[in-house]
């Protein structure tokens, strides 16, 4: 506009007017031009009008790039300036400040003096000290360097002499004096005010005490991202430790800028000093700096800023969360409304300022950040204007992809790309056209990727579009097809992939890893990249591999969603929940505005609408909503998969797995979907909601994406061969399944543990293509010990669409294992409820097992075992943080806190009370009848071991915590020896108390310890063969699995359950429930060891006990078990259990409070899998991390009996102390006696020949007793 034209009585007049219409671009002009113009009649009439002052917005420019304050600044109209002081304060400082910053840089002394001058005046808060005094120095101007410094607020005086240097750069007048403290601080403050660092960083070490504008300095000093000047002043302690408010502000604006220039190092400095708390808002910012960082997506500050100042919480934070994702949509769709301007250098400018790294605003934003239907700025480029143009040009487009990261092959949530978007229209045969789609070819756009319709982006033109057509196919034919690498060769990239997302976040690396065909979704049993992106904070390649099209519906290795691992990641952003949130929305209303407004789909469009608010609310908390009853939910999820509603279809079955196909039900989603063409919505329901696609009427595996099944069937045999077991002969196992696998029709031996396989991991497509090549009776007896089929073993796990498969292949749904459970039944087990009511749906009747309970009494039996073991004590929070924590202390530490809170222990006294109180009684009749008929069935199941193979008759003895009389919670952990009658390592061959003839037949065996120990076993026969490698225990294991075949349990309580049995290192393990109708369900631990009796070693330590446990030991037999490879152990159980079951309750409380200690951080075998996969349970028995096992607890104890003798020293009194005695057993100390660290622990007994374990676990206990004892 040109100013000068304008008739400023007339405009002052209409101004005046109460019926005066001007909008918001007019009155913007107007006001921008009374400020140049000088005009302070039409500024009052604006300032004084409040509908015309509260619609100006101060830092708006022109067209020259000015506002009004910049006009009138460099017009020095000094009246006008003051009055937008006054009315527009804060509006204002950044356009001042930015003013003065641009004016010393460029040298402007009439700005700068009329600034200098200005800030005494009415401009004194918005200018900053450092910018003045440099202003200063650009003038030589000492007198207003000595008001800014030589005040009641500084008290530092200014020597002509220091200044004149300054200003002349005459560095040996300031060096070669002797200075006072003031002049050396003066001298520091100007040369920092200059940006003169090398000469700061010189005269920073000769202040000697701290002062106010030391803060200041250091915030100057992080503006400019010269991170020595903070470390320095740290370091020489010069910082005030109790810094008034002022420093404390400055300190924390060092810190915050120390996030804007992504310096992590100022921030360690200034947080590992805990000088600045990162969570205070900063007035003058409008944010705090984590706020900052997690806007920004700064994981290492988050880092950083949580350990030295942790939060309740090391989850980003709900409020945060929300703060981060509307601040990012505000930003997002500022973008957006910018890049559609017409003008184009307003939209270029505006487009690489919002971009920008370092911008000034709360957060800068990616060039593929996406906007309404997941479009990217690379859609909006181009695409077409309102006069069928294309909406940018290709220059601008090339400074996107070049110089601003943006991403050539975006996808929309429609699958569509930047070229997709270009031949979508009318008018795309003119040049201009053809020029940009040319400039995109060049610049990587690729023809050949099809949308989630399956079309390309030339079947969009229309038919008088022949040249832009004749393009784009000569280009998709010289490329010829996408890279699809062989499955290796897929593991390989995706590897690459991962490591580039999780370690640099790359964009090129990243880009150039898309190039070569790198997989988006998961393989190998590895995580898809976004989701190493999400949990590594990788805010750029987060956003480049949503715009490339990595689905948010895939799962993680784990198990989990997008949405679930960036709300359970510990240090992450704000930032980076708040965008997958955004991403789930886009997605969700995009499917929403797919949906017809008929009546009849009213249902889903409220599920739809409720879904949104839920996750932009709460996150990973958010559920499908069934909002019918169960046929509508079906026809809803059929309804969703027609109009390829994909991530509506992902939340209604992830959430609600009960949604399932009978033979009552019409439709399937999957026909659905594929007969609309919704590719990506088939990908889903096949690739990650693993849905069945057999069996479906009307719908034939060849109408499947190309490639689906075969890309199913490689990710399944990538399952099989990644498939890590923990027991050998599961090892065994699978080595036979892949054998089969490999060649079906020659190996018909290893069927079985083919099928095993299989059902174990639901592997449908695996199955249905070997039942393809040959005859498969899938009602085939697979395991025998439990009777199980794979129907049993697929519900058992949980598979619910391998069910579904089992099912309609004709498998009957009621079908018996041993003890009479059918599937439904043991689904309901290992608390799979959704399972087991679809198993119903298929019944025609209530199955019951042989005690006449119900798949429903299991149900509720299993949820008082969950409450018995305090499996619910720990809420949804410390769950998150259990499971995404890798700091195995704090994860020991929340077991111990939050379960003890729920316990009712809160000091040592009551820690006593609650281990005795929860001690099991086997005197009471219930805990008595499990006991003793377990007992009697496992002694008539060792005769029977004893038939098939003589080697291992033998004595069946009672071991650990039953024994001992020291089990917790429930009756439900039996251990037993199995004395064998054929070997003995006694001297002499006394093999057992029934004096067998002495045996000629010796073998010999170590047992390895700190000495080697030979012992000569005793026995019938030659059984040299007996003795080597792993025989011993496999054989055991072989007369086990031969003897339950047949076996028959005389207690109707019991029932045998897949896997029925299992090596363990020293013996097998025994899978069983005990249920009875009414009372109760339990799932026992029973372990079976076989033993020879051997003599005490000569140098034993049994002479440390006291005297009375002597005596009462004396005539108890010791043995020797096995642990693998003809290595063997001395076995004390019997000896043990004398001990302890004898001992007094006050000594008694003392294991038994160890015990319950330990017990914190273990887990069972039959915990349902959402624990196992919540606490991250690995080896079956541990939580994430070893606590110390029953050995180490035992031997320690019997440490303290030895040396505690005095009955008095274990009363109430002394309890607490012995107990933390037996956990500071299991650690050492340093040189320094500092920092503990687990050890390992010598047998008590045996010093010599036990073997070592490590008191992992001890030193999280030892200080949450400390804690307890201390209230």
């Amino acid at each position: 506009t040109d100013y000068h034209e304008y008739n400023w009585h007339d405009r002052e007049k209409s101004l005046q007017d109460d019926n005066c219409i001007v909008d918001d671009a007019e009155l913007q002009s107007i006001f921008i031009a009374a400020c140049k113009s000088n005009r302070n009649t039409c500024l009052d009439i604006i300032i004084q009008r409040p509908k015309l002052k509260d619609r100006i917005r101060v830092a708006e420019t022109d067209d020259a790039g000015k506002s009004g304050l910049r006009w009138a600044v460099e017009k020095e109209h000094d009246v006008i300036v003051e009055k937008l002081l006054n009315y527009f304060s804060g509006h204002c400082m950044y356009d001042l400040r930015f003013t003065l910053k641009k004016a010393l840089k460029e040298r402007h002394t009439d700005i700068i003096g009329f600034l200098l001058q200005q800030s005494f005046k009415s401009c004194h808060d918005f200018l900053d000290l450092f910018d003045l005094l440099h202003g200063a120095i650009i003038l030589r101007d000492k007198d207003s360097a000595r008001k800014l410094l030589d005040n009641d607020k500084y008290h530092l005086p200014v020597d002509d002499e220091i200044f004149e240097a300054i200003c002349d750069d005459d560095r040996d007048i300031i060096y070669r004096n002797s200075r006072s403290e003031d002049e050396i601080l003066v001298a520091l403050v100007l040369y920092t005010a200059s940006h003169n660092w090398p000469v700061a960083k010189r005269l920073l070490p000769q202040v000697q005490q701290s002062h106010s504008l030391i803060p200041s300095v250091m915030r100057a000093a992080a503006e400019h991202n010269c991170w020595e000047i903070i470390n320095m002043a740290v370091t020489y302690n010069i910082v005030n430790k109790d810094p008034s408010y002022h420093e404390r502000q400055e300190l924390s604006k060092t810190l915050f800028e120390s996030v804007r220039m992504n310096n992590d190092k100022i921030a360690f400095v200034l947080c590992s000093s805990q000088l600045v708390d990162p969570w205070p808002k900063i007035d003058e910012y409008g944010s705090s700096p984590l706020q900052e960082a997690d806007a920004r997506g700064l994981t290492k500050f988050i880092s950083i800023f949580n350990k030295s100042h942790p939060p309740p919480n090391l989850i980003a934070g709900e409020e945060n969360i929300i703060k981060a994702y509307m601040a990012n949509k505000e930003r997002t769709d500022k973008v957006f409304e910018i890049a559609k301007t017409e003008d184009p250098y307003t939209r270029n400018d505006g487009v690489k300022k919002l971009l920008s790294e370092s911008s000034s605003f709360n957060t800068s934003l990616n060039a593929n950040v996406r906007g309404q239907n997941g479009l990217t700025l690379m859609h909006l480029a181009a695409s077409a204007e309102h006069n069928y143009s294309p909406t940018w040009s290709y220059r601008d487009i090339n400074d996107l992809v070049v110089n601003q990261g943006g991403y050539i092959n975006a996808v929309d949530c429609g699958g569509d790309t930047p070229l997709h978007y270009l031949c979508k229209g009318e008018g795309r045969c003119s040049p201009e056209w053809q020029c940009l789609a040319n400039g995109m070819l060049e610049l990587g756009a690729d023809p050949r990727i099809r949308n989630h319709k399956g079309k390309l982006p030339e079947d969009y033109l229309e038919p008088q579009d022949e040249e832009l057509r004749a393009l784009l196919t000569e280009k998709r034919l010289q490329l010829n097809e996408l890279p699809h690498p062989d499955s290796s060769e897929k593991i390989q990239l995706l590897e690459k992939l991962n490591t580039a997302a999780t370690t640099t976040g790359n964009p090129c690396e990243i880009k150039e890893l898309l190039k070569l065909g790198a997989p988006l979704e998961s393989h190998g049993g590895f995580s898809g990249a976004l989701h190493h992106a999400v949990t590594m904070g990788m805010r750029d390649a987060t956003l480049l591999l949503l715009a490339a099209g990595a689905s948010t519906c895939g799962l993680s290795s784990e198990g989990l969603t997008i949405l679930q691992a960036v709300h359970r990641t510990p240090y992450l952003p704000a930032i980076i929940p708040s965008l997958i949130r955004d991403e789930y929305c886009i997605s969700l209303k995009k499917e929403l505005a797919q949906i017809p407004q008929e009546r009849q789909y009213e249902s889903l469009r409220n599920g739809i609408q409720n879904l949104m608010k839920d996750i932009e609310e709460k996150g990973n908390k958010a559920k499908w909503t069934c909002v019918s009853g169960e046929t509508d939910e079906w026809q809803n999820f059929v309804d969703a998969a027609h109009f390829g509603l994909t991530h509506t279809c992902f939340f209604m079955c992830w959430e609600n797995a009960g949604i399932g196909r009978t033979e009552q039900v019409k439709g399937h989603p999957l026909l659905a979907a594929v007969k609309e063409s919704q590719i990506n919505t088939v990908l889903t329901l096949c690739r990650d909601l693993k849905l069945n696609p057999y069996f479906i009427p009307g719908l034939d595996e060849s109408q499947l994406p190309e490639g689906l099944i075969t890309s199913m069937r490689e990710l399944e045999r990538e399952t099989i061969e990644n498939y890590h077991l923990r027991s050998m002969e599961k090892n065994i196992l699978l080595a036979n399944a892949l054998d089969f696998l490999r060649h079906p029709n020659e190996n018909s031996n290893h069927l079985c543990s083919f099928l095993r396989i299989v059902a174990e991991l639901g592997l449908i497509h695996t199955l249905h293509e070997v039942r393809s090549i040959c005859e498969i009776d899938l009602n085939t007896i697979i395991e025998c010990s439990s009777n199980s089929q794979m129907l049993h073993i697929a519900a058992l796990h949980g598979h619910r669409h391998m069910v579904e498969y089992l099912l309609f292949c004709g498998v009957p749904p009621d079908t018996l294992s041993n003890g009479g459970l059918t599937a439904s039944h043991l689904a309901a087990i290992k608390g799979y409820k959704k399972c087991s009511l679809y198993l119903q749906m298929f019944s025609k009747s209530e199955s019951k097992s042989n005690n006449k309970m119900t798949a429903k009494d299991f149900q509720d039996e299993l949820r008082k075992l969950m409450r018995n073991v305090k499996l619910s004590l720990l809420s949804e929070e410390d769950e998150d943080t259990i499971f995404s924590d890798y700091d195995v202390t704090r994860t020991s530490r929340i077991h111990l806190e939050k379960k003890s809170i729920g316990m009712g222990i809160y000091s040592d006294i009551l820690l006593q009370k609650y281990a005795l109180e929860n001690r099991v009684n086997f005197s009471l009749p219930e805990n008595k009848k499990v006991k003793d008929a377990i007992s009697n069935d496992i002694s008539r199941l060792v005769k029977q071991i004893g038939c098939i193979d003589s080697r291992y008759e033998g004595r069946v003895v009672e071991a650990g915590s039953v024994s001992e009389n020291i089990r917790l919670f429930l009756p439900d952990e039996l251990d037993f020896n199995v004395e064998l009658n054929n070997f003995s390592g006694l001297d002499g061959g006394n093999i057992n108390i029934l004096s067998r003839e002495i045996c000629k037949e010796k073998s010999r065996i170590y047992l390895k310890g700190e000495s080697e120990l030979e012992i000569y076993l005793h026995h019938k026969h030659n059984n040299e063969e007996m003795f080597s490698e792993n025989n011993f225990i496999d054989y055991f294991y072989k007369a086990t699995n031969s003897a339950l075949k047949t076996f028959v349990f005389e207690s109707p309580n019991i029932s045998v359950i897949y896997p029925g049995i299992q090596k363990t290192r020293v013996g097998i393990a025994l899978f069983l429930v005990w249920s009875e109708a009414s009372q109760r369900v339990l799932l026992p631990s029973i372990d079976l060891v076989p033993t020879i009796l051997a003599n005490w070693p000569k140098d034993n330590d049994l002479n440390l006990l006291p005297k009375e446990l002597q005596d009462m030991v004396a005539d108890i037999p010791i043995s020797i078990a096995c642990y693998g490879s003809n290595h063997w152990r001395y076995c004390l159980s019997q000896i043990e259990s004398k001990i302890i079951s004898n001992l007094s309750e006050d000594k008694q409380s003392v294991i038994l409070a160890c015990k319950l200690l330990s017990g914190f951080l273990k887990t069972d075998w039959w915990y349902p899998d959402y624990y196992k996969n919540l606490y991250r349970v690995w080896n079956y028995i541990y939580l994430k991390v070893d606590s110390p096992v029953s050995y180490v607890i035992k031997t320690l104890f019997f440490k303290e009996l030895s040396k505690h003798i005095d009955s008095d020293l274990w009363k109430k009194n002394h309890f607490f102390d012995r107990v933390i005695s037996v956990f500071m057993g299991m650690v050492k100390y340093n040189e320094k006696g500092e920092n503990m660290q687990a050890t390992q622990v010598k047998s008590h007994l045996l010093p010599m020949y036990e073997s070592q374990r490590f008191g992992d676990g001890a030193i999280d206990i030892i200080d949450f007793l400390r804690k307890l004892k201390d209230g």
